[in-house]
Parts: C-alpha cells; sequence; structure tokens
C-alpha cells in the first residue's frame, strides 16, 4: 500500500474514551459496522411487532413452495450383445 492511499487514523488516548464514556470498535471495516447495525435495527422492528398469532403463521406456512421429495434418476439398462 502507497503512502497516498493509506488513511489517515487519528489516535485516540484512553482516557478520552473514558471521559466519552462510548465504547470504541477497533479493527473492523466500515462494511461490516455497517452490517453489524443492519442486524441490530432488524432485530429492534423484530422486537417491537407483536408476537405472531397462529393465524398469522399458518398463513406463513401456507406461502412456502411445498417441496417434493427428489426421487433419482433412472438408470437405463444397457442390452446384452449375444455371441
Amino acid at each position: 500500500m502507497s503512502t497516498e492511499e493509506e488513511e489517515v487514523i487519528e489516535e485516540v488516548r484512553e482516557e478520552e474514551v473514558e471521559e466519552e464514556e462510548e465504547e470504541v470498535l477497533r479493527g473492523f471495516s466500515i462494511d461490516a459496522l455497517e452490517l453489524m447495525l443492519s442486524r441490530v435495527e432488524e432485530l429492534e422492528r423484530y422486537l417491537r411487532s407483536p408476537p405472531p398469532t397462529t393465524t398469522t403463521y399458518v398463513e406463513e406456512v401456507k406461502k412456502e413452495p411445498e417441496k417434493e421429495e427428489k426421487q433419482p434418476p433412472k438408470r437405463s439398462r444397457r442390452k446384452k450383445k449375444s455371441k
């Protein structure tokens, strides 16, 4: 990585962190932090929503496509040559 590509990272003393009383997440990329945030928001929405009723569950199950049991492919039999 060249010096032009390096990002400037501000060093934070532990005393400053303690004064702010915030938890600092180090070693995570921006994408990883955004993914964590989206999952937390999804869980918060789930927790705030009313619990699913039995009818809601039944409707969700009916919406799922039925899975057919897969049968193994049939193997073709070769005719034996008679000599």
